[in-house]
C-alpha cells in the first residue's frame, strides 16, 4: 500500500428499512454506498499497527445532538487488511487489477451514525489520524 487514508462513509438507500429489502436489492443499491469523506493519509506509523486493534471514536454535535460513537479496526470483516485483501483475490479471480491511484474503502469501524444538517462530525483513528465534515442544509 502506498498510503492509509481514514475516511467517513456516507451511506444512504431508497429503503426506509434495509433489513427487509434483501441481498440482490442490496446489490442493485451498491450496498447503501453514496458519498465518502477522504481524509489526509495517516500518520506513517500506520504500517506497524494491527489496524484490526485500531479504535475510532467519533464525535458527533448539531441539532441531532452531541455525542460519542466508538468502533475498532475488526468491526471491518474482522480486518480491514483481510478485507483488502479478499477484495484483491476477487478481482484477480476475473482479471480485474488494481491501478495506481485506485482508492479502495473497506468497510466501517462502526454502526451507522444518524445525522441531521446542521450537524458535523469528527472522527479519531487512535493517534493515526482524524477526519472531519459538517452536513449542510
Amino acid at each position: 500500500m502506498a498510503a492509509l487514508h481514514f475516511g467517513i462513509e456516507l451511506p444512504s438507500s431508497r429503503f426506509t428499512d434495509v433489513t427487509t429489502a434483501g441481498a440482490l436489492q442490496m446489490i442493485a443499491d451498491n450496498a447503501c454506498g453514496h458519498r465518502f469523506v477522504l481524509g489526509p493519509a495517516a500518520k506513517e506509523t500506520w504500517s506497524s499497527r494491527d489496524l484490526a486493534e485500531v479504535s475510532m471514536t467519533a464525535d458527533v454535535d448539531g441539532p441531532s445532538g452531541s455525542r460519542t460513537i466508538e468502533g475498532v479496526g475488526r468491526n471491518v470483516l474482522g480486518d480491514p487488511a483481510a478485507a483488502l485483501t479478499w477484495l484483491v483475490n476477487e478481482l484477480s479471480a476475473v482479471d480485474i487489477g488494481l491501478e495506481a491511484g485506485d482508492y479502495i474503502t473497506t468497510g466501517t469501524c462502526s454502526e451507522p451514525i444518524p445525522v441531521e444538517p446542521g450537524d458535523s462530525v469528527s472522527a479519531r483513528f487512535d493517534d493515526l489520524g482524524v477526519v472531519s465534515c459538517a452536513f449542510v442544509d
